[in-house]
């Protein structure tokens, strides 16, 4: 009996909970070491004791009561109570004993109450914030049981608390979306894989629609790698669906237009590497769709164009400016056929996100424009033929005529028209000057001089327009002044034609510090924005104005090449049935 009361002591003097025993006069018979440490009282001071006399704060605790009903009145009880002296949290279980005393076990639970108040405090949290979300937010066991809704799932569905239980969302869903959710769903929970899918619910404030919903879900795993809960989201992706579903067809309808043009179309992206290109495109070069986007394209280019446009391309891909440049493409039969490039900046918050161009057969142009060069060559020809004897004639008129006299002024005066006009029948020969075959005579002039007696020329032969100069300073050039007088010549003529309903043009020259510009502006016609890119290309001619005002479209080309020849700069400002202004620069 002794070793089962040993054994049994030890036991008691091992257990993790405190342990009382009392006998039936409320005097402690045993306490063991853990019950020492949990009320801080040696046992030596306790053991044969009241116990009221030795906790006297616990007879204003509910264990007061509970001690008694277990001593005298036989009855176990388990509760829990807060022990406000040592700031305890304590399980007591009081059990009746047998020789009429009673048995306390205390074990020490602050620790898990304050991790039970943390839990609870933090679900209060998540609820909360749940319940501010948009999107539906719900959780569920680890076996897929939903055991959460927040207050927008029943904003949305119109339910109850806790109506339609835990399969609810089954009834809301669209037929068709139903078994391939559910099959979804059923293997995430099995697998542990996180879980994402698009779905239709039952819109109830529009009976008899639906709208499209993503559904996502994360599994939260313990330490072993076991899922405790699933925490999920539905969001209302209706709009974005719908807006994707007509994206989709209106990207459709572009490529099927794009594959019609009679162009090669075409996008790249922001580097210049071709991500698209159209069906006349493949069937142009005859190769597979990635053989041709990246860089592939450049292997049909023709030599000689490559490298200027690697160079043109370039630019415009670091400084954000529309691409133009004709080049020599090779087709599937191995011909290198004349196009002409051209490519737009797709801009987004002063950012290019992506271009847009094109390639367009001008092999019938620049055979036309190579016949219209033979052609004006011909004429170039035959008409310095009555020029030369012309000019002789004059020359000796010059000797006959006495130099004071009034005729011989009017024949130095014809003879200057005669150069000039010789000068302009050499420059009709524009393969010369796309040759670089024109010969410039530089030398040093007064440009006011020259400009000035430019105007008294253009005073003694027009009448309709008077040509009004707005500023010249006296200003030192190097230049080929006849040339130079040329261009003057054309830009003016043309301020004078395209303003019939006008009487005025105004010539106004500028110097700065590097350059002369000079402005000739009238009050005509006017050109479109679209048109005034293309104004310096040989035979052009506005359509609105070719059939009413006469020319050959070469008078703005041969001034644009001259000035550049020049070092210079040559541009078109113009506002449609308002007025035009033609500038031209010079390097000083």
């Amino acid at each position: 009996m002794n070793l089962e009361t040993t054994h049994i002591d030890d036991i008691i003097e091992a257990m993790q909970d405190g342990f009382l025993q009392i006998d039936e006069n409320w005097n402690i018979i045993k306490v063991n070491q853990h019950q020492e440490r949990l009320s801080g009282i040696n046992r030596s001071e306790s053991i044969g004791k009241n116990v009221w006399d030795v906790f006297p704060e616990a007879t204003k605790l509910a264990l007061y009561d509970f001690f008694n009903d277990a001593l005298n009145n036989k009855i176990a009880k388990k509760f829990e109570e807060h022990h406000p002296k040592y700031d305890l949290w304590i399980e007591v279980s009081v059990s009746p004993t047998n020789t009429g005393g009673i048995i306390v076990i205390f074990r020490d639970i602050t620790a898990k109450k304050n991790f039970d108040l943390k839990h609870l405090e933090s679900e209060k949290n998540f609820i909360q914030l749940a319940d501010s979300m948009p999107q539906i937010v719900w959780t569920a066991d680890p076996d897929g049981l939903i055991n959460y809704y927040n207050q927008r799932w029943y904003e949305y569905t119109g339910f109850e608390k806790n109506e339609g239980g835990d399969a609810s969302w089954v009834d809301i869903l669209h037929p068709e979306d139903l078994q391939y959710c559910k099959d979804t769903w059923y293997n995430a929970v099995k697998t542990g894989e996180a879980y994402s899918i698009k779905y239709r619910f039952k819109d109830r404030l529009n009976p008899g629609n639906y709208r499209w919903f993503l559904g996502k879900a994360l599994p939260v795993i313990d330490a072993c790698g076991n899922i405790k809960k699933w925490f999920g989201t539905c969001t209302d992706i209706n709009e974005l669906t719908i807006s994707q579903d007509a994206f989709k067809i209106s990207e459709s309808q572009i490529r099927f237009l794009a594959d019609v043009l009679p162009q090669q179309v075409w996008t790249a992206m922001p580097n210049g590497d071709l991500d698209y290109v159209n069906k006349r495109t493949i069937d142009f070069y005859g190769k597979n769709f990635n053989d041709i986007i990246g860089s592939g394209w450049q292997t049909n280019i023709h030599p000689d164009d490559l490298p200027l446009c690697l160079e043109s391309w370039q630019h415009s891909l670091e400084t954000g400016t529309p691409h133009q440049l004709e080049m020599r493409i090779k087709n599937a039969e191995e011909q290198y056929i004349w196009h002409l490039a051209k490519a737009e900046p797709y801009v987004v918050n002063n950012n290019v996100v992506k271009w847009f161009g094109t390639c367009t057969d001008i092999a019938i142009q620049k055979k036309n424009e190579q016949l219209k060069d033979d052609f004006i060559s011909i004429a170039s020809h035959e008409l310095k033929s009555p020029l030369t004897p012309i000019k002789g004639y004059l020359q000796l008129l010059q000797k006959i005529i006495v130099s004071d006299s009034k005729a011989s002024t009017y024949v130095i005066k014809s003879l200057e028209n005669v150069y000039k006009l010789e000068v302009l029948v050499n420059d009709l020969d524009t393969s010369k000057i796309n040759a670089d075959n024109v010969i410039f005579n530089k030398a040093v002039f007064r440009f006011d001089f020259m400009l000035e007696n430019c105007l008294e020329n253009f005073a003694q032969e027009n009448s309709t327009h008077k040509i009004k100069l707005k500023n010249c300073p006296p200003v030192v050039v190097t230049a080929d002044a006849l040339k130079i007088q040329q261009v003057l010549v054309n830009c003016i003529s043309n301020a004078i034609k395209y303003s019939p309903n006008a009487n005025e043009v105004v010539v106004d020259v500028n110097e700065t510090e590097t350059e002369l510009i000079v402005n000739i502006t009238d009050f005509g016609i006017g050109i479109a924005k679209e048109n005034l890119d293309k104004l310096f290309d040989r035979f052009y001619r506005v359509e609105d104005t070719s059939m009413k005002f006469k020319g050959m479209g070469l008078g703005l080309y041969i001034s644009s090449e001259i000035i550049k020849k020049h070092q210079g700069k040559f541009w078109v400002n113009s506002i449609l049935h308002e007025g035009t202004t033609i500038s031209f620069s010079l390097p000083l």
